[in-house]
């Protein structure tokens, strides 16, 4: 057995957001370039009062009498509280007017087509290719995996198991990796929990307790003697 797993976890929401952008109309685009524009520039107009902010705290004095020097380290930190504020108000007041002529682009529900979009390094880093099945894990030794859906695969002639990854998902953190297992290293048995049949894969400390419609799945295409 051996466990691979991709390490660029931000990619998943980076391809998705590029599939989507791509399924945009033009006129949808033309008002996301918009945004992106005016966004930056409300963030360089902040940093730039409070660059000047800085510079105005910078330029007040520090007295020598030991009393207004008190006052002074007193007064410092809420000036600068209060010229933080100020710079927030300024740059809604002058940005707003802006924003309401740009108009703004609410996206809709991600459709299926992007989420399976988002997920084509892991199918081809992982290799996935047909046959293939979807099913359920119960629970796994791997917490990771139980109570998710699951892609069960051939590849390499080893049997590899990962979270769904033909359906896809947004966020990069919700890929688990993928068990590799050869045919020798594995035992299937069929248990009964709840009224239920279900599969338990093992392999060593290993275990994976599936929808029993794997078992089928395996035998057929993996390892008929198991």
């Amino acid at each position: 057995m051996r466990y691979i797993k991709y390490k660029r976890t931000g990619l998943a929401y980076k391809y998705a957001m590029k599939a989507h952008y791509a399924n945009l109309t033009q006129d949808e685009k033309r008002i996301v370039r918009k945004e992106k524009f005016w966004a930056a520039f409300t963030f360089m107009l902040f940093l730039s009062f409070l660059y000047a902010d800085i510079y105005f705290i910078i330029l007040i004095p520090e007295p020598s009498f030991w009393l207004l020097r008190i006052l002074y380290y007193i007064g410092i930190p809420i000036i600068g509280v209060a010229l933080l504020l100020i710079s927030i108000l300024l740059t809604a007041v002058i940005t707003k007017p802006l924003w309401n002529k740009v108009g703004k682009y609410n996206l809709p529900t991600m459709k299926k087509v992007i989420f399976q979009q988002s997920c084509a390094h892991l199918r081809e880093f992982y290799q996935l290719q047909d046959p293939y099945i979807i099913t359920k894990c119960y629970e796994s030794t791997d917490i990771g995996f139980s109570k998710r859906d699951v892609c069960i695969f051939i590849a390499n002639d080893e049997l590899r198991i990962t979270v769904d990854i033909v359906h896809g998902f947004l966020s990069g953190d919700k890929d688990r990796g993928c068990y590799c297992f050869n045919k020798d290293e594995i035992t299937l048995s069929k248990i009964c929990k709840d009224k239920l049949l279900i599969l338990e894969l093992k392999c060593e400390n290993t275990v994976f307790y599936l929808g029993y419609r794997a078992k089928g799945f395996i035998q057929r295409n993996f390892a008929n003697s198991l």
